[in-house]
């Protein structure tokens, strides 16, 4: 897997792009062949990373706009606005009876009394030894990042908008040597997988997944 992102803009969002797998090739005959140039790659690379971008946008954008509505409608904002605005011109309340919060907040509170546990085991020759010690030492990072909370926001952001993400990453911003294991909740809308993708697996079909960041 190969990672590409930019470093901080001044609160502008920037773009990792995470890309699966190899990298499609195009055989083309001896005598058209020639030694590009480094600027000359770079700029191939910038046009695929776009491209990549364009297609994840319009792939998602669907899905964008119904998961604002699902999140609308958990928050209680569960009135079209023409109605909404037809009311208020003539002063009559507009009543919501929120049925979808308790019943997403259970599903949540369901998960997080009924967390697994990280064990390892040993496989292909492994030691049951060296299976505790990544065991000891996935427990480690999940304490020190909280990953059973980040994990529950994970979770009901899936039982709210239909998707979830996790992020894992390194931080060197406390030990700048060797660093530290982060567990984060990512925002489902700053995600933006293949829509091309055939399995639930995107590591098995999925070209890329896109990442905003905010700098």
């Amino acid at each position: 897997m190969k990672g590409v992102q930019r470093s901080s803009n001044d609160g502008k969002p920037l773009l990792g792009l995470f890309l699966f797998g190899k990298m499609p090739t195009i055989t083309v005959p001896k005598e058209e062949t020639k030694k590009e140039t480094k600027e000359e790659s770079e700029v191939a690379l910038v046009g695929k990373l776009q491209k990549f971008w364009r297609e994840a946008e319009e792939g998602n954008a669907s899905w964008v706009d119904r998961a604002i509505k699902n999140y609308d409608f958990y928050c209680g904002k569960q009135w079209d606005p023409k109605t909404l605005a037809a009311l208020k011109k003539e002063r009559r309340p507009a009543l919501t009876i929120n049925h979808i919060l308790p019943t997403v907040n259970l599903l949540s509170g369901m998960e997080r009394e009924n967390r697994n546990d990280i064990k390892v085991y040993p496989m292909k020759g492994g030691t049951a030894i060296h299976a505790d010690v990544f065991t000891g030492l996935s427990k480690h990072s999940m304490d020190k990042s909280n990953g059973e909370f980040e994990q529950s926001m994970q979770f009901l952001d899936g039982g709210i908008g239909g998707k979830g993400w996790i992020g894992l990453d390194i931080s060197y911003e406390k030990d700048p040597i060797n660093g530290d294991i982060t567990i984060e909740r990512d925002s489902s809308f700053d995600i933006k997988e293949d829509p091309n993708a055939k399995t639930y697996d995107l590591n098995k079909s999925a070209k890329y997944i896109i990442r905003y960041y905010w700098g």
